[in-house]
């Protein structure tokens, strides 16, 4: 098992600038996404969260949530995965499960790294014998959430902005 955490904080370390990008999906993908807060804060990485109005620029690293949103169902992480392929950035998608992708994981044009949170999507991955695509086994994020965290609120929201965890600024 890598920890996705230790390798983005090694990426850091060598100037790339993070751009996380949190996946919009439902009450699980929220607690992932507090979890993820939680542990850049732990490796002390920093970050800024993607903004639609925002440029990309090849030399970021754009880091999508964990999750199960790059499968043919849902098209939100492999929007991001176009979208930042026409420009040949980098790509890191946190602890995920995925598959039917091959299309577009075929055609990224930039670095592509993806930590898969089971062996199923892991096997699926190296079987795609893409050369700049880097595939490694991580735990699933949402196992790290610190309950004890007093910055934890416990609400739940309507539509679409239904959160189970937030983070208290």
């Amino acid at each position: 098992m890598t920890n996705c955490f230790a390798y983005l904080k090694k990426q850091q370390a060598k100037g790339r600038k993070i751009i996380y990008m949190p996946n919009p999906g439902n009450l699980g993908d929220s607690l992932i996404a507090s979890a993820t807060l939680q542990q850049f804060e732990r490796h002390g990485l920093s970050y800024e969260v993607m903004q639609r109005q925002m440029t990309h620029a090849p030399e970021n690293l754009y880091v999508y949530a964990g999750g199960g949103n790059l499968v043919p169902y849902y098209k939100d992480a492999e929007n991001a995965l176009r979208a930042l392929s026409a420009v040949g950035a980098s790509f890191c998608l946190l602890p995920h499960s995925c598959f039917g992708v091959d299309e577009v994981l075929m055609a990224y044009a930039g670095d592509l790294v993806i930590f898969a949170r089971e062996n199923k999507t892991y096997e699926y991955l190296r079987g795609l014998n893409k050369r700049d695509l880097r595939v490694e086994l991580s735990h699933d994020i949402a196992l790290s959430l610190d309950l004890a965290d007093p910055r934890l609120l416990f609400s739940i929201r309507p539509p679409p902005l239904m959160r189970l965890m937030i983070l208290k600024s």
